[in-house]
């Protein structure tokens, strides 16, 4: 039994190892700035003709 405990904690170790390389990478790669606006938006302006809203 000691040969199995010692295997099963070697695995163990070894999966958690690899769970934290997954859970690294899926950081960066979920890393998107969301605060970016397109140049082209910025300067838009919003008009107002009765109850509709015009973007230009």
């Amino acid at each position: 039994t000691k040969k199995q405990k010692v295997k099963n904690d070697k695995e163990k170790a070894e999966l958690k190892q690899l769970m934290k390389t997954i859970l690294d990478k899926e950081v960066a790669i979920n890393a998107i700035p969301l605060a970016v606006k397109s140049p082209r938006i910025v300067d838009w302006k919003i008009h107002k003709e009765g109850k509709k809203a015009i973007i230009r």
